[in-house]
């Protein structure tokens, strides 16, 4: 029969024995504590044997002081499942919540549900009733200028593009929250979305809602001309009937 050895006490590795636990089939088997809070049951020759040298840690990289999304990890806590290792963390919305952090680290929780809520929020917003606001379409219209249809050639095939930001999301938001984070509503039905620079991609610091009147001026087929040292387009109307005028075509599109 083999001898009896008390553990108690003693440390491997990581792990610190407590007390002696209810036996695990045949076996011998010790509550202990991990250097990391956590505490198992272990099986006596697992520790003995060298076989287990902490809870798992020792195999989880510290997450602490990250951050994921709106999650800010505090710290570990103590698993509610063996190899399941959570942590608390601390939304930006202030609300505090428990993460598995496998689901941190593959993107699955950004937030402690109050950006699903809002994200929903908004797209039901937008998009009620099978019908879409005016930011909406004005994205969808965006996107599509950018891709091979018929009004392809005068954007996409340019070389015009969407930002990464407006076109797949950012932070957990979707594509079409970010657009109208950054442009916000429509200031008027008359108001269209403009780029400053019409070589330029689609991107915040390049874009802003314009009138229909704001967009004509800026379309690179426009002429210019220059009077009492201002220039102009043509269109405008600014030209008085016998003023000097020097022309040139504006290189920049709609």
């Amino acid at each position: 029969m083999p001898v009896f050895r008390d553990l108690t006490g003693q440390k491997f590795g990581r792990l610190t024995v407590l007390r002696r636990a209810p036996n695990k089939g045949h076996q011998t088997a010790w509550d202990v504590r991990c250097d990391c809070g956590e505490e198992r049951v272990v099986r006596a020759s697992y520790l003995t044997e060298g076989r287990i040298r902490s809870c798992g840690c020792a195999r989880t990289p510290d997450l602490s002081g990250q951050r994921y999304g709106r999650l800010t990890v505090r710290g570990k806590v103590k698993n509610d499942v063996p190899g399941r290792t959570r942590w608390l963390c601390v939304c930006d919305c202030g609300n505090t919540t428990m993460v598995i952090g496998k689901h941190l680290a593959n993107g699955n929780t950004k937030s402690c549900g109050c950006l699903k809520l809002a994200g929903n929020n908004i797209t039901h917003q937008h998009t009620r009733g099978g019908k879409h606001s005016p930011e909406y379409r004005a994205w969808g219209n965006m996107l599509s200028r950018c891709r091979p249809l018929p009004i392809y050639k005068n954007h996409g095939a340019r070389g015009i593009t969407v930002c990464d930001r407006w076109r797949f999301g950012e932070g957990g938001k979707s594509g079409f929250e970010c657009f109208y984070e950054d442009m916000g509503p429509k200031p008027s039905p008359d108001h269209q979305i403009e780029r400053r620079d019409n070589d330029g991609p689609y991107c915040p610091e390049n874009c802003y809602w314009a009138t229909r009147q704001q967009q004509q001026n800026n379309k690179r087929t426009n002429v210019f001309v220059e009077v009492d040292g201002r220039v102009q387009t043509k269109r405008s109307g600014a030209v008085k009937s016998g003023g000097v005028a020097q022309s040139s075509t504006a290189a920049s599109a709609p």
